[in-house]
């Protein structure tokens, strides 16, 4: 919050940081893309380092088990 007690906005750069963008990468798009794009980036990504831990998990949850795809389909 600000001191006059209103919310700020998280700027591009705050957003795509929080999905797991690289100081480098956002540097890149900043200058090739408007910031309603960017928001957008931000909004539809997926944070890969917890998409991996998921992952990991599943599969460890997984491991001695009869699973197959087609038990999912």
């Amino acid at each position: 919050m600000n001191e006059d007690q209103t919310i700020r906005k998280l700027t591009e750069r705050e957003c795509l940081r929080l999905m797991g963008f690289a100081d480098k990468e956002i540097d890149n798009l900043i200058g090739h893309f408007s910031k309603s794009t960017l928001y957008r980036f931000a909004g539809n990504s997926v944070v890969v380092d917890c998409f991996v831990e998921i992952t990991k998990e599943i599969i460890k949850d997984m491991e001695g088990k009869n699973v197959t795809l087609g038990n999912f389909l």
